[in-house]
């Protein structure tokens, strides 16, 4: 779908004049910057350009002000965004001689299935790996695990595989990257995108051993990154 196909159809179901700004966010993937009557401007993530027509009929409520939380308008946008936007250019399946499991102080498939088996009932099947390279000696601050949702794939940093980390740390980074896998991302009045609402962090303390992780992190946190 082109821009303007894209914004001619919003238009027709949101009787709305547009204008319209496509954006390459990660957080606000969809804001009504400016809204005079009849006309709105409004700032769009390139993915919806390729939205089917649930989703802009999602999209028009939300300009017109009658979307709201937990409707069905609202689990449309939410599906739609957790599907797009970890990595709206990636390809849709995971290739295997990219996946590294093994790590030189953890086995990455051992810590998944431990997570998996104790807190999802053995029911995920997501793809995982160890990414980036070893050691804390000058680096700068890097991201522990990432999620991909549109692959299903959870992303290790291998600063993590290090002795310095304790498992129940590590186990930690891994679980909180499989709850976006459950949990979708919720959308706020400002049109930003929350990964870590309230319903995220609710199911991160379902994590046994949350309080020790949270402060081992927070008393060596100074000790990640040495400048």
């Amino acid at each position: 779908m082109t821009f303007l196909t894209f914004r001619e159809k919003l238009e027709e179901k949101s009787a709305l004049h547009l204008d319209l700004k496509v954006n390459k966010n990660r957080r606000t993937v969809l804001r009504v910057l400016e809204k005079r009557g009849r006309w709105v401007r409004l700032s769009a993530h390139k993915m919806f350009l390729d939205a089917p027509d649930e989703v802009i009929e999602a999209i028009s409520a939300y300009i017109r002000g009658s979307y709201r939380k937990n409707s069905p308008h609202d689990k449309v946008l939410k599906r739609y965004i957790h599907d797009q936007s970890e990595n709206h250019d990636a390809p849709d399946q995971v290739d295997p001689r990219g996946v590294v499991l093994d790590g030189r102080v953890y086995n990455l498939a051992e810590l998944y299935d431990e997570v998996n088996n104790t807190y999802f009932g053995g029911k995920l099947s997501l793809s995982y790996t160890w990414y980036g390279e070893h050691g804390r000696n000058n680096r700068r601050q890097v991201t522990f695990g990432q999620y991909v949702g549109r692959m299903q794939l959870v992303k290790m940093h291998r600063i993590l595989d290090d002795p310095f980390f304790p498992r129940v740390f590590v186990s930690f980074v891994l679980y909180h990257e499989m709850v976006h896998s459950v949990v979708l991302p919720t959308i706020d009045v400002y049109g930003r995108t929350r990964f870590h609402g309230s319903e995220f962090r609710e199911k991160e303390r379902e994590f046994a051993q949350y309080e020790e992780a949270r402060a081992w992190e927070k008393q060596n946190k100074h000790h990640f990154f040495r400048k």
